[in-house]
């Protein structure tokens, strides 16, 4: 699938709504990371060494994950809340993350 091939997706996101549940979240971005780094690792044939951000948005609060591709097994490291959008401080801190993780795309994941 040429999109995979040449255009990666860099950036797990999933959102929930106030009565989804987080829970259901973190399995739900569990399940795409393994989904992804399993189908990279059939395109280069081997684990992929590159940690990929996930985001979980669930009611107002914003989680960042972490996942990586180990020989035996995909790691999900846990989330760093990263701010809500219940108030203008959190909007801001949430905005200065995503510029965070574009400058990585951009300068690690890109060469990549």
């Amino acid at each position: 699938y040429s999109p995979l091939c040449y255009e990666p997706i860099v950036l797990g996101i999933e959102t929930k709504s106030p009565d989804g549940g987080s829970e259901n979240g973190e399995v739900q971005l569990s399940v795409w990371a393994m989904a992804y780094f399993n189908r990279m690792r059939q395109l280069i044939q081997d684990p992929v060494n590159m940690t990929l951000p996930l985001l979980l948005i669930a009611d107002a609060r914003w989680k960042l994950y972490f996942a990586s591709d180990l020989v035996h097994e995909i790691h999900l490291i846990d989330a760093v809340d990263i701010g809500t959008t219940a108030d203008i401080i959190g909007c801001y801190t949430i905005l200065e993350a995503l510029r965070v993780m574009f400058r990585w795309v951009e300068e690690i994941y890109a060469p990549w």
